[in-house]
């Protein structure tokens, strides 16, 4: 039977017109992984291609074992509290909390 091993959570942010400098200076943390409309994206294969919208995503580490109630109160715990600055990138951009479990046969 398969049991809970890990669990993962990240924010992600997304629009066209997204800076992600702007985005890290009003939540307080620099990302995961961020880019900007137009910029160029290369992936670990070596293909390259040149984003259509910006990206600024954090991520949780992993735990084990899996624990997703507490990577999701990790993740917004390191980032600010201020509920305009979440009003204020809700109005803008598209934004995702995304939360998982890995399972793993016993």
């Amino acid at each position: 039977m398969a049991e809970l091993s890990r669990a993962v959570a990240s924010l992600r942010v997304t629009g066209e017109d997204l800076i992600p400098d702007e985005v890290s200076s009003l939540l307080g943390a620099p990302p995961s992984m961020a880019y900007g409309r137009g910029d160029t994206i290369a992936s670990k294969l070596g293909t390259v291609r040149v984003a259509k919208f910006g990206l600024w995503t954090y991520h949780a580490p992993e735990t084990e074992p899996a624990d997703v109630d507490a990577k999701a109160v990790e993740l917004l715990g390191r980032l600010t509290p201020d509920i305009e600055v979440w009003r204020q990138l809700a109005s803008r951009f598209n934004m995702s909390l995304f939360c998982g479990w890995f399972m793993e046969r016993a």
